[in-house]
């Protein structure tokens, strides 16, 4: 009896909760949205995203990243999604990370590899897991990937997985897919784990004299299901069986189709109860155009998880659905299908009647489906709410050298939050789908079997309002002009604001590399005279006109704090009419935040003059190879060097400032 109360207090029942996912995002500083996942029990965490600016947020919001950081996931190479990476391992790096592993689509090790040309740093030691779809090299074995990407790679896998999480890519599919995106991974990857954990217990039954020989098989057959599951696709080809000789040429038409370049459509994460059973299951969706968002709606691991389709009893539905998408691309019809079933198909075919039944029976579905959809990007969201108290205390100093942006004066405010996990202002709607807006800080928690609650207040930061502290400082400047005043300070004229040639300066941001709460990477918007004449200052009139602007340094976060001080349209105008770039040095706070500025410039802005280091060549290349700027990469998983250099000349004329201070010219200078 006793042996038995010591073993009941000795087991107790594990908690409910499975995990809980933090999001991390502000539009209106130019911060796209991450989620931050944070298992139970071992508190390891998981990053999916690292937007240029997410670690200077996380410190604003006290939620920057521990020490038991496993993974960051990047659905793509573009400045929303992983241009902040340079910065977390710099911040990983001060914090004394150990280790940590960069997974993404391929590209991942071209793209790691051309941030160590620039940002230096001597830990965490980084592993690059290039993810790839399934069964990419089953029908050829040439490698269809850039032969540098292949060689920057530390591992390449068709998913991540370790004791704690299971992490699956959602790639596009490609022309004619075959059965392997017809089948969902997570459901495949329980069976072959439970596969393995019944041969496991079939093999300990054994007689002892069987024991050896069956245990070494045993062993054998666990190993061979979980090189199933991580291996990379070079070794799963050694296994595939050859194919009759009749079907050599479909054989090749296939490795033609698999050497199409597919993007990745966000990713499908469980988090595991052991072995064999999952706890709860939920997806990260990251999509560009209307195009990605139907690839996402069909996609067979993207339906199981929202739906059940497979109904496999091993795989829950997901609890909740992250949203990373774009506002403009997540607002559109076609993304609906992303959040539920498609109603109409039968009344295109004619039959009203049978379209009717059909949409009863999906809407009803939907209002049973328990998954919560959350919309990461919140428009108005201020995040670096430190800098814009600042901001507003020198506005009430000098309001015309100092002028409030529109976000800065109405920022978003999170609405009160329902026990059932959505807001109140928009609790079910379109056909019953759970939805909520993912506000700054917002914590999903997980819990086991597929439920999950939302906070939307608990950490999230205090409110923004500019208008009580610019109130509050102005009565402080007044008590101490009463204290101070003297004839001289009174008959002082006030400043003017009349129209002048002179050029202006807004510094975007004067901190280091190592991202800070309160200063943004070095940044320096000069305003250029008119010629002919004089011009007012951000208006364009006068008889010279407007010159342009100039951009000195480029640092992470110099695109996003264009849009915190001077608007969204003005932020955007004001980079278009940028006459060129010039970085100084080769160091990640004067240049990583290039591509960001490129990628917020409108499609109809010329090529931008860019002067600098050789270094900012090799990285504006290496940015156009993975497609981190520029149009969306098309055709093959590798591009040759003319189409680079070609991606290249749309984006940018790039001058070496060697050659502007050459020796023999008599000049010299620190560049190179």
């Amino acid at each position: 009896r006793r042996r038995r109360r010591a073993s009941t207090m000795a087991d107790p029942d594990p908690p409910s909760e499975a995990g809980s996912c933090l999001i991390l995002g502000a539009e209106a500083d130019g911060v796209g949205p991450s989620v931050l996942l944070t298992c139970a029990g071992s508190q390891r965490q998981y990053l999916f995203g690292a937007a240029e600016g997410f670690s200077r947020l996380a410190l604003e919001c006290r939620a920057r990243p521990t020490a038991k950081l496993r993974a960051v996931f990047l659905s793509s190479f573009r400045p929303r999604a992983s241009g902040g990476l340079g910065g977390l391992l710099l911040r990983l790096c001060a914090d004394g990370h150990k280790s940590v592993c960069l997974a993404g689509p391929p590209g991942i090790g071209t793209h790691v590899e051309a941030l160590r040309d620039f940002v230096r740093f001597r830990h965490p030691e980084v592993t690059s897991l290039r993810l790839v779809p399934p069964g990419i090299q089953n029908a050829s074995s040439r490698d269809v990937f850039a032969p540098d990407d292949t060689r920057a790679c530390d591992a390449a896998a068709e998913s991540y997985q370790d004791d704690t999480v299971m992490v699956f890519p959602l790639f596009a599919p490609r022309v004619g897919e075959g059965e392997d995106l017809e089948t969902c991974r997570l459901c495949a990857a329980v069976d072959d784990a439970s596969a393995a954990d019944e041969d496991d217990a079939s093999a300990s039954d054994e007689d002892e004299d069987e024991s050896n020989e069956t245990s070494s098989a045993s062993v054998s057959c666990e190993a061979e299901a979980l090189e199933r599951l991580v291996e990379p696709p070079t070794k799963r080809s050694k296994r595939t069986k050859t194919a009759p000789s009749g079907a050599k040429e479909k054989e090749e038409e296939n490795a033609l189709d698999l050497e199409q370049r597919r993007d990745v459509l966000g990713y499908a994460c469980a988090i595991r109860l052991n072995k064999r059973y999952l706890s709860t299951t939920f997806l990260v969706l990251d999509c560009a155009d209307d195009s990605e968002a139907a690839a996402a709606a069909a996609n067979a691991t993207a339906r199981c998880c929202l739906f059940g389709e497979k109904k496999n009893p091993n795989h829950p539905r997901a609890c909740a659905a992250f949203h990373l998408t774009r506002r403009d691309v997540a607002s559109r019809p076609a993304y609906d299908a992303v959040r539920r079933r498609a109603v109409g198909v039968a009344e295109e075919e004619g039959d009203a009647s049978a379209a009717k039944k059909q949409n009863e029976r999906n809407a009803k579905k939907n209002e049973e489906t328990s998954t919560l959809h959350v919309d990461c990007s919140v428009a108005g969201e201020v995040g670096f709410r430190a800098g814009a108290r600042v901001l507003a205390r020198l506005h009430a100093v000098d309001p015309e050298t100092f002028p409030l942006s529109p976000p800065l004066r109405a920022p978003y405010r999170a609405p009160e939050t329902r026990e059932d996990g959505t807001n109140a202002s928009s609790a079910l709607r379109r056909d019953g789908v759970r939805s909520a807006e993912g506000s700054l800080c917002a914590t999903v928690c997980l819990f086991r079997g597929g439920s999950c609650s939302m906070d939307q207040r608990s950490n999230r930061c205090e409110e923004l309002d500019v208008d009580a502290v610019v109130a509050s400082a102005l009565s402080r400047l007044r008590v101490a002009n009463e204290e101070d005043a003297t004839e001289e300070t009174k008959d002082t004229p006030p400043h003017s604001s009349g129209a002048s040639s002179a050029p202006s300066l807004l510094f975007l941001g004067t901190g280091s590399a190592e991202p800070s709460k309160y200063r943004g990477s070095s940044g320096v918007l000069v305003k250029l005279p008119g010629l002919g004449g004089t011009t007012a200052p951000g208006t364009g009139t006068g008889p010279g006109g407007d010159g342009g602007y100039a951009l000195l340094d480029c640092g992470e976060g110099v695109a996003g704090a264009t849009r915190r001080f001077l608007g969204d349209d003005e932020g955007v105008r004001v980079l278009d009419e940028l006459k060129f770039v010039f970085i100084t040095h080769h160091h990640p706070d004067h240049m990583a935040g290039l591509l960001g500025v490129l990628a917020a410039r409108s499609k109809r802005a010329p090529p931008l003059p860019v002067l600098g280091p050789s270094a900012t060549l090799r990285w504006l290349r290496r940015a156009v190879e993975v497609g981190a700027v520029g149009e969306g990469p098309k055709g093959t998983w590798t591009k040759s060097a003319r189409d680079v250099d070609d991606g290249v000349a749309r984006l940018a004329a790039f001058t070496r400032t060697a050659s502007l201070y050459a020796r023999e010219n008599g000049g010299g200078g620190p560049f190179w």
